[in-house]
């Protein structure tokens, strides 16, 4: 979920980041593009992970003048959903001259022009064109670089048909996002209070068209259910076929990321619909479900890969194949409490378990190692 007013790199440094060497690792150099929230998680919560690894690492914003000066002091310059522009283009240059491997980094379908964003219909001409550009300047960092790093499988494939090395690198909380997600959980007493609350949690505009896939099937179980009602938060308007129901609707603006887990844990359902006609569904992580099972709450999702992946039916969460089947899990979890609890808690486990900040530093050890043995031994 985007959040405009999180900047976890101040003043050019990320806060309190990692220096301690590891003389048997690389170290690495992190750049991050201006966008928050994949700046959060591919960033922040990335140098968490090289901080357990006891690997050095530092991160700045990508135009930062000591950018320049420090590619040449790491043996891997990772560039972290960056545009293509001159300066850019001089940090690469620098990193090469030093023997540096330059990889590419981003957690969107946004760096091959054969697939643009379905939202792309929706907008005027001069929107369409600025997409087209930065999707154009994605891409051309991506050619730049020796190596590809991304969240999903389909990011990876989509990278290695433009014939570059890739490494899965799964989007994983923090241990702040844990803490703030337990503490969540821990203030909500429901009592006896039989409504339920649906939610859904958007971090853009863009994201209309996947709330639409659940719209229908969310209308038809709020009539038949008086008790649900539903949290939306963010810039999505409320669909023309839930408009009846605007009473038992709340809908929020976007919340800093710091306080999204109180938002979540007011809802006993957390919704996750995506349009599955383009590539870009399959392109996006899971972290909408991993982000309520921290706070004890499941979800229902769209048969995405990563979803599917995540989540086992029935067990810590449900999959929702089509209307059919959003309105039949919509009202499984509100009229049987006692499943519901259940699949909540598996989640709850599985998060922590899978998605723990250990656990993303086991996978991303292997990945250093992957880049280090493509980078070679040679020193700077």
């Amino acid at each position: 979920m985007d959040d405009k007013t999180h900047q976890p790199i101040r003043n050019g440094h990320l806060d309190a980041p990692g220096q301690v060497a590891n003389a048997t690792r690389p170290s690495i150099l992190v750049l991050a593009g201006p966008e928050a929230a994949p700046v959060r998680y591919r960033v922040t919560h990335l140098m968490e992970q090289l901080r357990l690894l006891d690997i050095r690492a530092t991160a700045l914003q990508a135009h930062d003048e000591r950018a320049l000066a420090l590619c040449g002091e790491h043996e891997i310059l990772l560039l972290q959903r960056i545009s293509w522009d001159a300066y850019i283009e001089r940090v690469v240059a620098r990193a090469r001259r030093a023997g540096a491997l330059p990889v590419f980094g981003i957690d969107d379908l946004l760096f091959d022009p054969a697939h643009l964003p379905p939202h792309l219909a929706e907008l005027d001409s001069d929107e369409v064109l600025a997409w087209r550009e930065l999707i154009a300047t994605y891409r051309r960092t991506l050619e730049a670089c020796d190596a590809f790093v991304g969240s999903t499988p389909a990011l990876i494939g989509a990278a290695q048909r433009f014939g570059k090395p890739a490494f899965l690198l799964r989007n994983a909380l923090s241990l702040d996002l844990i803490d703030l997600s337990a503490a969540a959980a821990d203030a909500q007493t429901n009592g006896g209070d039989e409504n339920v609350t649906l939610g859904y949690f958007a971090g853009g505009r863009t994201h209309a068209r996947d709330f639409a896939v659940a719209a229908p099937a969310l209308a038809r179980v709020l009539k038949a259910r008086p008790q649900a009602k539903l949290l939306l938060v963010g810039p999505v308007p409320v669909p023309g076929v839930l408009a009846p129901f605007s009473t038992r609707i709340e809908h929020q603006p976007i919340a800093p990321w710091r306080l999204l887990p109180q938002l979540i844990a007011r809802v006993q359902v957390n919704l996750a619909p995506l349009e599955l006609k383009s590539s870009f569904a399959d392109a996006k992580s899971e972290l909408k479900y991993f982000e309520a099972a921290a706070a004890g709450v499941p979800t229902i999702a769209s048969p995405s890969e990563p979803f599917a992946r995540a989540i086992r039916h029935g067990e810590n969460g449900l999959i929702a194949r089509g209307e059919a089947d959003w309105e039949k899990s919509l009202l499984l979890v509100i009229d049987h409490p006692g499943e519901r609890a259940r699949m909540a808690e598996a989640a709850r486990r599985d998060a922590l378990a899978v998605y723990s900040p250990q656990a993303a530093a086991a996978e991303l050890s292997t990945v250093v190692d992957a880049l280090s043995a493509l980078r070679g031994s040679e020193p700077l």
